[in-house]
């Protein structure tokens, strides 16, 4: 099991805490403002180098301080890890794992699976296919050891031909980035469509018990027309990329939606119904995570919306009880979460106040 047995948190927005998070759920209350939400913010940017509220840094750094500071203990089975990092208002990153520096979040990230679930979640039906494509890969990252190889190589080709088009290089030119390109893109496709067709079952089992008024299917696009290659698609649009000054086909493109029959769920689906839908995608990944890796995720939940009911959340409350994974829960009142703390054991209540918290159980 992967949780977090320490963690502390100075000159981040608000906080200056030191927490002993347990095992199970780990609830923390207050009034708006408190910065409840900001403690799951913490530990996100712990475990992947940002915010999920902002891209300033100098937005989450106390206005008398120079930095802020997130470390924490990770404990892997029998083994614990100590992890931080530090960003500064000049601009300055540390990353440090078991006392040593480190040169990527990546390395970070591979030690802490998080998932994040918030009263936004259904924006993942309707915002742009970037974060859909960032689930994709999250899932990829945790589960295929050489992923982030594959992708940095991605990147980089993509990068240069994408800089070739822009600065008008000759065809041949082009044509050298554009055949690493492809070798590239097949396999970061091969491994994106597996990688749907582990996680279609786990999550139609899901559906199929939350929404089963509804007969939804998980559809991927992989980035170019299917039924073409897509060497004859770069092609054939090779001078309409020269003038965008970028590659328009390829994984770059991916998209993954979830439909129900043939329209999308953003345009048929309530929206408590479509932010139960998003939560059950991010259930499904953590069971995929540990069905093969055997790691648990750690859950970030940001208010469970209203919008769901009794059933719903301890149907929620159950999945996260059988994968015996960390959470961390914010809400106004202890008793909102009643119903999921009385599934999940161990569990801890912290009341936050203007900053600071009290343990209360």
């Amino acid at each position: 099991m992967t949780c977090l047995t320490q963690l502390l948190i100075q000159h981040f927005r608000n906080l200056n805490v030191s927490i002993d998070p347990c095992n199970g759920i780990n609830v923390f209350y207050g009034k708006n403002g408190a910065g409840k939400t900001s403690i799951l913010e913490a530990v996100y940017f712990l475990g992947l180098g940002r915010s999920f509220r902002s891209n300033l840094i100098q937005r989450l750094i106390q206005n008398q301080a120079d930095q802020f500071q997130i470390i924490a203990q990770i404990q892997q089975d029998h083994q614990t890890i100590p992890i931080g990092v530090e960003r500064t208002k000049s601009g300055e990153k540390k990353i440090r794992i078991d006392g040593q520096a480190a040169s990527s979040i990546a390395l970070l990230a591979k030690q802490l699976p998080l998932q994040l679930l918030t009263t936004e979640s259904h924006r993942y039906f309707h915002d742009g296919p970037s974060a859909r494509r960032q689930f994709l890969d999250w899932g990829l990252f945790h589960v295929e050891p050489d992923f982030y190889s594959l992708w940095q190589q991605f990147q980089r080709v993509l990068k240069q031909r994408n800089a070739g088009l822009k600065n008008q290089l000759s065809i041949k030119e082009i044509e050298v980035w554009t055949q690493e390109l492809i070798k590239w893109s097949l396999q970061y496709n091969q491994i994106r469509q597996g990688y749907v067709s582990q996680i279609e079952p786990v999550l139609n089992s899901l559906l199929k018990i939350v929404l089963p008024e509804f007969s939804l299917t998980l559809r991927y696009y992989r980035g170019w027309p299917e039924g073409k290659e897509l060497a004859l698609v770069l092609n054939q649009n090779q001078l309409r990329d020269q003038q965008l000054g970028y590659t328009q086909f390829g994984p770059q493109r991916a998209d993954l939606q979830l439909y129900s029959g043939s329209t999308p769920v953003s345009d048929s689906l309530s929206q408590g119904q479509q932010k139960l839908a998003a939560y059950v995608l991010h259930l499904s990944q953590g069971i995929l995570l540990q069905k093969i890796t055997g790691k648990n995720a750690l859950y970030l939940i940001d208010d469970l919306p209203s919008e769901l009911d009794k059933d719903k959340r301890a149907f929620i409350a159950q999945i996260l009880a059988q994968l015996k994974s960390q959470v961390f829960i914010t809400c106004i009142d202890p008793t909102e979460v009643s119903d999921i703390t009385s599934s999940i054991f161990p569990n801890s209540m912290f009341h936050v106040e203007h900053g600071g918290l009290i343990l209360n159980s």
